[in-house]
């Protein structure tokens, strides 16, 4: 481990949630379940908390009128990749997430398959203290994808109501 490193505090994910949404128009009610584990170590001169998560997600789309669903599965490893402190009490994190995602039709086979690299910054006031429950966010900002889209030439709403309807 580097130098100042902490011991790695790793924490497992295990969540799901449903709600109704209008996805495209269409009422639509959404299952998300998402498992996986969240490793935060401390390391570097000042001491920021990096974070690794590993992560799988399954979302389920149905059509609340016909009972009829699609569903999205996405793997990912997300990681910050870089804190640099600002001005004051804020700081930037620079995170990068591979990934691969496969989207299902309505009869189980394979509609699309993206993979590739997703990068964001994320702006963190630490209000001041190592306390990572009192950070307050600041702002996010997507910062680009490389890979293979497959949802590229794809109008989503048009392929959902097909699917749903």
């Amino acid at each position: 481990m580097p130098a100042g490193a902490g011991t790695p505090q790793r924490i497992p994910i295990d969540e799901s949630e449903s709600f109704e949404f209008p996805l495209c128009g269409i009422p639509t009610d959404v299952e998300i379940e998402e498992t996986g584990w969240l490793i935060l170590v401390k390391q570097g001169r000042p001491g920021y908390v990096y974070a690794r998560a590993h992560l799988h997600s399954e979302v389920v789309n149905t059509n609340i009128a016909t009972g009829v669903s699609v569903r999205l599965v996405r793997d990912a490893v997300e990681n910050d990749v870089r804190i640099v402190r600002g001005a004051g009490d804020l700081i930037t994190i620079t995170a990068k997430s591979p990934f691969r995602e496969r989207d299902y039709n309505a009869d189980g086979s394979l509609a699309f398959f993206t993979a590739g690299m997703v990068t964001w910054e994320v702006v963190i006031d630490t209000l001041g203290t190592d306390d990572l429950e009192d950070d307050v966010f600041v702002t996010e900002e997507f910062g680009g994808f490389v890979g293979r889209n497959g949802r590229a030439d794809v109008d989503f709403c048009a392929w959902y109501t097909g699917q749903t309807s």
